[in-house]
């Protein structure tokens, strides 16, 4: 942890955990993170459990992460064909070196940022601005799920504007 910090801690803004449940309450509150570099083994959550929890969560922006597995020596071939199945994107053999490192970490966020930048263009209307139907789907599930999770009513208002583009038109 210390060393991969010290390697990228200079172009990115890094947050380190100690074990996969601080790292796992980390994702659930900071939206800014875009890629995660996770060991397999770990105390009391490990990688693979992490993994799994990203890959179900119901937040896409988790959900999506790129998820890079740190493994030993002594990390079998079938713990990292697990990882695979289980949604792992890449893998880092330890000890790794700082030029490896600092690839995966510049072409995975790098990744990241043009996909969100092509989910912009496709969620917002060009002639408004607004938000499109695409997103505003997106968006009522993400507010479903936590009105789920958190025992809350949700409401819906639905209005229909006449010669809605009109205001947009000149």
């Amino acid at each position: 942890r210390m060393a991969a910090n010290k390697i990228l801690g200079k172009d990115y803004d890094v947050v380190v955990a100690e074990d996969g449940e601080e790292g796992w309450k980390m994702l659930l509150n900071d939206s800014s993170i875009h890629v995660v570099f996770t060991d397999l083994m770990m105390p009391v959550l490990d990688g693979l459990g992490l993994l799994e929890r990203i890959r179900r969560s119901d937040d896409p922006g988790i959900q999506n992460l790129p998820v890079i597995m740190v493994t030993g020596a002594d990390n079998s071939e079938e713990l990292r064909e697990d990882a695979l199945k289980k949604g792992a994107t890449d893998f880092l053999p330890k000890p790794f070196n700082s030029i490896e490192l600092q690839a995966r970490a510049r072409a995975h966020c790098t990744y990241q940022r043009e996909a969100l930048a092509l989910k912009k263009q496709i969620t917002i209307d060009a002639l408004t601005g607004l938000s499109n139907q695409v997103a505003f789907i997106e968006q009522l599930g993400k507010d479903l799920a936590f009105a789920h999770r958190h025992r809350q009513s949700v409401a819906i208002v639905m209005a229909d504007i006449p010669d809605f583009k009109s205001f947009f038109m000149q």
